[in-house]
């Protein structure tokens, strides 16, 4: 969740597609799905956590394959020069 907050803060600018309108929404319930989940997991021994664990990691796998395929900046490394050591 932190990587992927941090990647939509950097494009905050850019135009998100259809996918990245249904992850944040799925965070979200994620998150409070885990909040009263261990409530009624006991009364209803269904754990809604997975179908929304699975949900998710469909939409970063899809996500991560279309990033994937456009093409990364190469940048040259710049040289850095260290200040040298006076002798006293």
């Amino acid at each position: 969740a932190t990587l992927y907050a941090a990647s939509r803060l950097q494009s905050l600018s850019t135009q998100h597609s259809a996918l990245e309108g249904w992850l944040t929404p799925t965070w979200i319930a994620l998150f409070l799905w885990s909040e009263i989940n261990p409530g009624l997991t006991a009364s209803t021994h269904f754990n809604l956590n997975v179908p929304l664990l699975a949900t998710l990691s469909v939409l970063l796998i899809t996500r991560a394959r279309r990033s994937k395929s456009t093409p990364l900046k190469q940048s040259t490394p710049q040289p850095v020069t260290l200040p040298q050591a006076q002798a006293a």
